[in-house]
């Protein structure tokens, strides 16, 4: 059976999501599986919320589209985008790429004592 994810891929099938100030909203039926195969975003009411690491990251994957008042961005205004919010997004991004290409999960730490979370290969955030 292939997993749901390598289906969106091969289908060129991309989850909307909407540019919110600093994260993005996926929507539709099929954003749920951004968080169920791959630990991506929070699941709310509606869809799953992205931060901008995340959605770049999926973005350069192919995997969601970006809208921003109703039109599509490409990288480079998302990236720009991102950085004009966090001085030092591209930088982090990178790291979160890397980080995430090796397969690990990674979210944004919470207060000011680290920036990520990162967990093992083969385990669930919390």
């Amino acid at each position: 059976m292939l997993d749901f994810i390598h289906v969106l891929v091969m289908s060129k099938i991309k989850i909307p999501g909407i540019l919110n100030n600093n994260d993005v909203l996926c929507t539709g039926d099929m954003a749920i599986t951004l968080y169920n195969k791959g630990y991506f975003g929070v699941p709310e009411q509606g869809g799953v919320r992205l931060n901008s690491f995340e959605a770049l990251h999926l973005f350069e994957l192919k995997r969601i589209e970006i809208k921003k008042e109703g039109v599509i961005l490409d990288v480079k205004e998302i990236s720009e985008y991102f950085s004009d919010k966090n001085t030092d997004f591209m930088l982090r991004y990178l790291l979160y790429k890397d980080l995430r290409n090796r397969g690990y999960i990674v979210n944004v730490g919470k207060g000011s004592a680290f920036f990520f979370r990162l967990y093992n290969r083969d385990s669930k955030p919390k």
